[in-house]
């Protein structure tokens, strides 16, 4: 299996969670604690390093408190990997005792091989202690054990899309809607199933400034890029929501300062030949690392559906505060016509919400009002109108759909079920358009 950086839950119990200021100086972490350190090794130099050219100090700390994130009440100590080499360079690294540090950390187990990793260790640390490791934290150079680490649960499409994209022919956007509601494996068969040509982008959280980043830096300068499958949701159009912590979080991360660093070196892209299913396997990708998105084994609402849960999913709708917002409308149709211009298909269709929504005053659970649903349809299908390849389908109806409450995994998230019959439809209309 691939790297999982980022990608797994803690899940820990008697869980405390606490946040203010100074978690925003980590916004590619998802935990960052205040520790005091009890004891350390001596970091090791450059040319201790070698052949590597990386290495870790272990430094054991006691913990005050949790700046950001979550952390077990039962973890009082812990042992830290901090980097003293990087890139055949020397990292500083306090190793006072009883100095303090607010450092962003992750698990050792989320990085493997990091075992090969040169390091030095206390030799007369508490046995038994949590180990993590001090995650990126925006220097010039990246570990590369970092290289996959993108800040978040689009770190696993990221690793797979760096493999794929010299054959890449779809990529499908949008938010975790998407995410979710369209699946890669079903597209562009039997080729796909073969030889992988389509990838899920959608960056689950995100805002339309973020989605068109993705686009524009990642997918379309694709040399066999053929099409887009964009789930446009009207809360990316809303202004109250302009504020966005995954975008933040991902052009903070390692992964993409390694691609800053590398842009004239990766680009453009080199055909390095098609890769089969088993080639992938080599490279330690497989069919879940590749295609899926998220698993989703069990509904969150209960079917059938109950008169307690039908109104709490009308109180979750049932509140209006959007403000349109024209800078995003501008940059997504900018992005529009960059990939338009370059003859690339864009098939773009607004997500269904769980059919309650079309009785509600919100058209979803984030406060979108249905004059902005309106406005947004409109310009899609002016849009559609205007430009030859551009395909534009209102799944959604205001709600008044042909999706169940049985095909939805919670208020706006698809099920399995919803997934598999959204895909069809895109599937479908693909076809037409390939007559």
């Amino acid at each position: 299996m691939v790297l999982r950086l980022f990608i797994s839950t803690l899940v820990l119990s008697f869980l405390v969670s606490c946040g203010n200021n100074e978690g925003e100086s980590f916004p590619q972490s998802e935990l960052v604690v205040e520790l005091e350190r009890e004891k350390s090794a001596a970091p090791m130099t450059v040319e201790q390093s070698m052949p590597y050219g990386e290495a870790l100090v272990w430094q054991q700390y006691k913990v005050i408190r949790v700046v950001k994130g979550k952390l077990s009440k039962k973890v009082k100590q812990m042992m830290v990997g901090q980097w003293c080499v990087v890139g055949e360079e020397e990292r500083p690294v306090d190793t006072a005792v009883g100095a303090r540090a607010i450092l962003p950390l992750s698990l050792k187990s989320e990085y493997e091989g990091i075992e090969d990793v040169k390091s030095t260790r206390p030799d007369d640390e508490t046995p038994g202690l949590r180990q993590y490791i001090e995650t990126y934290q925006g220097e010039s150079k990246v570990p590369k054990y970092f290289r996959w680490d993108y800040g978040g649960t689009i770190s696993k499409q990221m690793r797979a899309y760096w493999e794929l994209r010299p054959q890449l022919k779809a990529v499908v956007m949008g938010t975790s809607h998407t995410g979710v509601g369209v699946l890669p494996d079903k597209l562009m068969l039997p080729e796909n199933s073969q030889t992988p040509c389509v990838i899920n982008l959608s960056a689950p959280g995100s805002h339309m400034p973020y989605q068109c980043l993705m686009i524009n830096d990642y997918v379309k300068d694709l040399p066999k890029l053929k099409w887009v499958i964009w789930g446009v949701s009207t809360r990316s159009f809303n202004l109250e929501r302009k504020n966005n912590r995954r975008m933040e979080g991902f052009l903070a991360s390692a992964g993409r300062k390694y691609d800053e660093l590398h842009r004239t070196e990766d680009w453009p892209v080199k055909d390095a030949g098609p890769l089969t299913m088993a080639d992938l396997t080599k490279l330690d990708l497989d069919a879940e690392d590749i295609w899926q998105y998220w698993q989703r084994d069990q509904r969150m609402l209960p079917v059938p559906l109950d008169e307690t849960t039908r109104q709490s999913l009308i109180k979750q709708m049932s509140e209006v505060n959007s403000v349109w917002w024209d800078e995003s409308w501008a940059t997504f149709e900018s992005t529009i016509k960059a990939l338009t211009s370059k003859g690339v298909k864009v098939m773009l269709f607004i997500p269904p919400v769980h059919p309650l929504s079309a009785e509600t005053p919100a058209v979803d659970p984030d406060f979108t009002s249905r004059q902005d649903l309106s406005r947004l349809t409109t310009l899609l299908t002016a849009m559609d109108a205007a430009d030859d390849n551009i395909w534009f389908h209102d799944v959604n109806q205001g709600g008044k759909h042909d999706f169940s409450h049985e095909d939805f995994f919670d208020i706006d998230h698809l099920f399995q079920s919803g997934a598999e019959k959204l895909t069809a439809k895109i599937s479908t209309w693909m076809k037409e358009v390939d007559k």
